[in-house]
């Protein structure tokens, strides 16, 4: 369980990152079923709104540790991580790791985990008590009718954000 090994000595939890960020993978094609995958047409705003987020949390003061969906797309979209490397090297880290699930030694770089998606690593993560939350535009994907009521609890416990501001305070 990754519950039971998550609690470090004080030491090393002050020494990691205040976020560690998991994004979502980015298909550079269509694919059959999009339930939950960004989609290339998207990918403008997609990128976008990644790069100011993470401008948003090193103005503020806040360390990141970038954790990509995999090493493809930081291949496939280099342009992109090689700006985000630019913001601010002190307080931006790129993870060059080709892997895509959770496990006990990355979940220990950073403080507390951040989303940009609700998915099936945000789920395990919250079954498992480590510290979470998700920056969630909707921008390739939104809520169910019958998950509203969820989705705005969430919201009002501070857990899912939709702007910047709400996710920095």
């Amino acid at each position: 369980s990754l519950k039971s090994n998550f609690i470090g000595n004080k030491n090393d939890f002050y020494n990691r990152k205040d976020i560690l960020f998991l994004s979502n993978v980015i298909s550079r094609f269509p694919m059959g079923g999009t339930c939950g995958h960004s989609r290339i047409d998207f990918l403008d705003e997609i990128l976008k709104n990644q790069t100011e987020m993470i401008s948003s949390i090193v103005k503020n003061n806040i360390s990141i540790l970038h954790k990509p969906y995999n090493r493809r797309i930081t291949l496939l979209f280099s342009d992109h991580f090689k700006n985000l490397n630019k913001i601010n090297n002190q307080l931006y880290s790129l993870l060059n790791i080709n892997q895509k699930g959770l496990t006990i030694d990355l979940i220990k770089n950073g403080k507390i985990l951040l989303w940009d998606q609700i998915g099936s690593g945000t789920v395990e993560a919250f079954a498992n008590n480590i510290p979470s939350m998700i920056y969630w535009n909707r921008i390739y994907s939104k809520e169910a009718d019958w998950a509203k009521k969820n989705i705005e609890e969430l919201e009002n416990y501070g857990v899912l954000h939709d702007s910047i501001d709400s996710l920095i305070k």
